[in-house]
């Protein structure tokens, strides 16, 4: 049979080893949600940098078409 005076300590070291543990993973897991909200942000901004450069392409593609026409138009202008 077991003595209760060696289930004590036993009971409570296995009590100090899981509340260790737990802290331990505790402080973990926050500080890993930290650090991928950051990684979420930044992410994000990223996104936005590439849909406004997107953008930008599109526009200068735009803009260069326009200057090609408006060119063929100086050069047809200059020989009439």
């Amino acid at each position: 049979m077991i003595d209760l005076s060696t289930l004590v300590p036993c009971a409570f070291t296995a009590l100090m080893a899981f509340a260790g543990s737990w802290f331990a993973f505790s402080n973990r897991l926050t500080r890993v949600e930290t650090k991928i909200d950051g990684l979420s942000e930044r992410v994000e901004k990223h996104n936005g940098v590439v849909e406004r450069t997107y953008k930008l392409e599109s526009d200068v593609a735009t803009m260069w078409r326009r200057h090609d026409e408006l060119k063929d138009e100086v050069h047809e202008s200059k020989a009439n």
